[in-house]
């Protein structure tokens, strides 16, 4: 090994002593440095985004307050059109917000506009982003075109009492004052509306920021903080803040370079201390040096004397100030001592080693690669059954003992540890006894090399581990199981800390392994059962053994879920509970095909609606209840009006598709305590409970009639339909099931003929009967005629 200047060492060593700390210190300074400048780079862009979306904030006010006072205005007049119209006319001429302004009755149709169109009056803009009559406030719309001109606008809704008020504000009216906003504060501006659409964006000369701010020009901006982004090899800060009022979101962003001017100054000036460091800490080094270097000198010449055998006169008389040399010679006489002591340990080390490998049961062999002599002990022919007589001292006879599908890989490995110091043998494999079995042996054992690195000699030790081999085995099967089995499978200690989970518990529950170890099983509880339910359960392990049973748990997701557990008690002999197992079955789909199974029974097929079977179940419910609690319940049976022609004309594809919006107009017309079914073909049924009396059925009725009205879009096809209905009161018209359906039934068909599309009640048909002395016909077919 190549020898070093003890001087050279020093110097460096105090050169590094002064220069490490000095870099440090610098590259600490540069990072505070630029830390601080860099959290007032951020505090910079959010206060400039903060100031301009304020300031942005003025200018959107002012359309805003000018409708809300408008609104005020026009609610103040006598209401006629020509009042409105002037109040209209007058105040958008006093002022330069808007493109066009419209006033929209609650039904989103134009009322008047300004500038002054009587074209656009009666026009329909219920349709319209900017319609929205539920607001109870003014609202700002995304970025759009004016639907009559073209012209790239935002609206900006005031709701009034007679609909909505909607200012169209023309873009470029908005951008030519955000422009300005944007070069006074010298930065590039971009405007956001709630849904993320980009509503203004400054211009962009060569150089400047250009691309969207996240991922395209939509999507909300959720940025809290400053950020960066580069473009065009330039890297800019960026800092957003929300528009008072508006709840839009201005984003300001500039250039690195200019925020990052002021920490590249300091940085230089760093570099020159650093620079003048590194020259003092040159001078200093080379001064202790120098001071060092004469005692050093002497140190070598009085060493290189006592290699040679001469002791030096200052040797045995060292001179004032120099305790190193005596330090040396005292140490020679020390090195005798150690020599002595490590002898006496060594022998020592020697017995403890022959007791330790007694103790160990294991055979020792040694084995002369030169020579090809192999020693092995007694102890290792015991272990494989031989006579200790036998010759035992040729690697060749060891080899042949070897189990012969083991032998080319055991002579393979032992020529590998060979070929490679510092690598210790370790094998095992199966050798042939004396009785002519097999047995497991693991045999260890280390080379020992001469100086050129070629093996001389090896030895070690050999044990049987035939039950070990078969042990691990087993072990290994009942792990392949554990982790492959379909079910999912849970090991606790007596505690109840998991101690072992198997993939598909994992997949079960949504956590990995590592999750679950050290947990309690109670992390998987799902809040469904009760306190009762534990306890009862923990009763039949600690009692019985085992429990099995159906249990709801939860998922890491938070949903939970079905599952079939089974969980025993692992006792040892004594009785001891040692562990607890638990195996489970997720039921998820099973209980799902369940509910789709009693859903599709009890359920239309083509519009989702209940169907007979589950409406009169339902009817003979309720019907029991408000016997009971004394309550009114009406029954309705509903046609549709001409569906026969639209199915035959359009097609069956259209006629599914005109039963599946009805059905979905239906369903808005009742209560959610009401029932609406499809009984087939075009008939539907409602179950009405806790009626207060005929004008309640009356008004469903009258829901009904008027939601259809409107005509059914399907697509491409436009249709419309009326329908025809009948309904009877339970217990007025009849107590009966049978005869309540019987009479909402006639009385449909009573409005059929009346030139249906409307409502007949049931009492119609009993008060005309009775007037002329007859009972109500049951063996009237109500299907027929229809």
């Amino acid at each position: 090994m190549k020898s070093r200047s003890l001087q050279g060492v020093l110097a460096g060593a105090f050169f590094l002593m002064i220069l490490l700390p000095l870099a440090g210190v610098t590259f600490w300074g540069g990072r505070v440095l630029r830390s601080h400048l860099g959290g007032f780079g951020d505090r910079e862009v959010m206060v400039l985004a903060r100031s301009i979306a304020e300031e942005a904030g003025v200018y959107l006010q002012g359309p805003e307050r000018f409708l809300a006072l408008l609104s005020q205005t026009l609610s103040q007049g006598d209401g006629s059109s020509a009042d409105l119209e002037r109040r209209l006319g007058e105040q958008v001429e006093a002022t330069g917000y808007f493109h066009r302004v419209l006033l929209l009755d609650p039904r989103g149709r134009v009322v008047l506009s300004s500038p002054k169109n009587r074209d656009l009056v009666g026009i329909d803009y219920s349709r319209q982003p900017f319609f929205l009559p539920e607001a109870r406030a003014p609202y700002w719309t995304s970025p759009q075109m004016d639907p009559e001109t073209g012209d790239l606008v935002v609206a900006l809704g005031v709701p009034w009492p007679g609909g909505v008020v909607v200012g169209l504000v023309s873009l470029q009216w908005l951008g030519e004052r955000l422009e300005r906003i944007s070069r006074e504060g010298g930065v590039d501006l971009i405007l956001q509306d709630r849904q993320g659409g980009v509503v203004f964006r400054s211009g962009a000369p060569e150089g400047s920021l250009r691309g969207p701010v996240e991922r395209g020009d939509r999507g909300p901006l959720r940025l809290a903080r400053p950020f960066d982004r580069e473009e065009d090899g330039v890297l800019y800060r960026c800092g957003s803040a929300e528009v008072p009022g508006v709840g839009w979101r201005a984003t300001v962003c500039r250039s690195m370079a200019d925020l990052m001017a002021p920490t590249r100054r300091m940085e230089r000036i760093l570099e020159f201390l650093l620079l003048g460091g590194l020259a003092l800490a040159i001078g200093v080094a080379w001064g202790i040096l120098r001071w060092v270097r004469r005692p050093l000198r002497r140190l070598e010449r009085l060493s290189q004397s006592l290699a040679e055998g001469k002791v030096p006169e200052d040797l045995k008389s060292p001179q004032e100030g120099f305790r190193e040399i005596a330090q040396v010679e005292r140490a020679f006489e020390a090195m005798v001592q150690a020599i002595h002591r490590r002898e006496e340990a060594l022998r020592v080390s020697e017995e403890r080693y022959a007791l330790a490998m007694k103790g160990s049961n294991e055979g020792l062999w040694d084995w002369d690669i030169l020579e090809g002599r192999l020693y092995v002990s007694p102890r290792w022919k015991e272990i494989l059954g031989l006579d200790p007589e036998e010759p035992m001292d040729r690697m060749a006879q060891w080899e042949a003992r070897i189990y012969p599908e083991d032998r080319d890989e055991v002579v393979a490995s032992l020529s590998a540890a060979m070929a490679q110091e510092e690598i210790q043998y370790d094998q095992t494999f199966r050798m042939r006894h004396g009785d002519g079995e097999d047995r497991w042996v693991r045999c260890r054992g280390v080379a020992r090399y001469d100086g050129e690195g070629n093996p001389v000699r090896m030895a070690g030790s050999m044990g049987e581990v035939t039950g070990q081999v078969e042990t691990e085995k087993q072990l290994r099967l009942a792990a392949s199981v554990f982790e492959n089995a379909q079910e999912g499978i849970l090991v606790a200690d007596r505690e109840g800390t998991i101690l072992s989970v198997n993939r598909a518990l994992c997949g079960m529950t949504g956590y990995a392994p590592e999750e679950l170890r050290g947990q309690n099983p109670r992390i998987l509880k799902s809040g469904v059962h009760d306190d009762a339910f534990y306890k009862t359960l923990w009763d039949a392990i600690l009692n019985q053994g085992s429990w099995q049973g159906e249990i709801w748990n939860r998922h890491k997701d938070g949903r939970v879920y079905p599952e079939w557990l089974t969980i025993s008690a692992v006792r040892d002999y004594t009785g001891r509970i040692l562990n607890f197992v638990g195996i489970t079955r997720d039921l998820t789909e099973r209980k799902r095909y369940e509910e789709r199974i009693a859903h599709e029974a009890t359920h239309d097929a083509l519009t989702g609606l209940p169907n007979r079977r589950h409406f009169l179940e339902s009817l003979q419910h309720h019907l029991a209840l408000a016997d009971r609690a004394g309550d009114l319940l009406g029954v309705l049976f509903m046609d549709l009006d001409g569906f026969k022609g639209i199915n035959d004309t359009l097609g069956h594809d259209v006629g599914d598709r005109l039963l599946c919006a009805v059905a979905e107009r239906l369903q808005h017309c009742v209560r959610a305590s009401d029932l609406v079914a499809r009984m087939g073909g075009d008939e539907f049924t409602f179950l009405l409970p806790q009626l207060h009396g005929r004008e309640d059925m009356k008004g469903v009725a009258g829901k009904i009639l008027l939601a259809f009205r409107e005509p059914f879009a399907l697509g491409k096809d436009t249709v419309r339909v009326s329908a025809s209905i009948g309904g009877a009161l339970f217990p007025l018209d009849d107590r009966d099931l049978q005869g309540l359906l019987k009479l909402a039934d006639m009385a449909m068909y009573r409005t059929k003929e009346r030139g249906r599309n409307g409502f007949t009640g049931a009492e119609e048909l009993l008060g005309r009967e009775q007037e002329a002395g007859r009972g109500v016909r049951t063996d009237e077919d109500p299907g027929s005629g229809r």
